[in-house]
C-alpha cells in the first residue's frame, strides 16, 4: 500500500546519497526510548541520542543486529541487570529531517547478546521466528536441578493444585 511521506522526505529520498536515522525502542522496565541522529520529539516520546548502528537486517533470512554505543558502560549495565532475550525492541527508520515520517522497520524481541567496552551486540528476532511459551526455563536435570519429584506429584500453591508430567524424560 502506498504512503504519503512528507516534502522534505520526499526530497531526501530522490536525493544520490541518503543517510536514514533510527529510532530504537527496547522494552526495560523503565522503557529506552533512543535516536541515531540527536535528541528526538516523536510519538509523544523523548528519545535519547546514542551510538546506534543496525546490520544484517533481513526479514526474508530473520537475521539482524542493533549495536549500540556502550562508552558510559549505562546500555551494558541495563542488559546485564535487566536481561535483553525476549524484551520487546522496534526501531523506526527515518529519512530526512521530518520525524513525523518514521516507518517501522523491525517489530520483534531481542535474543543473544554480546557486551564489550565500545558496543552493546543485540541479535534481533521477529515476532513469529518461534513459538513461546512459558516457562521459558524448565526445571530439568539439564538446567541444574537434580532434585525433583516424580511425575505425577500434586502441588498446591496459591489455591491451584498442578500435577507434574513426564516429558521425554523431564518434569514438567
Amino acid at each position: 500500500m502506498p504512503r504519503t511521506v512528507s516534502a522534505t522526505t520526499d526530497a531526501e529520498l530522490k536525493a544520490p546519497v541518503t543517510r536514514p536515522h533510527y529510532l530504537v525502542y527496547i522494552g526495560f522496565s523503565t522503557p529506552l526510548y533512543l535516536s541515531s541522529r540527536g535528541d528526538t520529539s516523536w510519538n509523544g516520546q523523548s528519545w535519547q541520542a546514542s551510538d546506534i548502528v543496525i546490520q544484517g537486517l533481513s526479514p526474508d533470512k530473520r537475521t539482524g543486529e542493533i549495536l549500540i554505543g556502550n562508552t558510559d558502560l549505562s546500555i551494558g549495565q541495563t542488559i546485564l541487570s535487566e536481561g535483553i532475550a525476549d524484551r520487546v525492541i522496534q526501531i523506526f527508520e527515518v529519512h530526512g529531517p521530518n520525524v513525523d515520517d518514521a516507518e517501522l522497520l523491525f517489530d520483534g524481541y531481542g535474543g543473544g547478546c554480546i557486551i564489550d567496552e565500545r558496543w552493546a551486540h543485540i541479535r534481533l528476532r521477529w515476532s513469529s521466528q518461534a513459538a513461546m511459551f512459558s516457562p521459558r526455563i524448565l526445571a530439568c536435570k539439564e538446567n541444574g536441578f537434580n532434585h525433583l519429584p516424580p511425575g505425577g506429584t500434586k502441588i498446591s500453591w496459591d489455591g491451584a493444585i498442578y500435577t507434574l508430567e513426564v516429558k521425554d524424560g523431564r518434569v514438567s
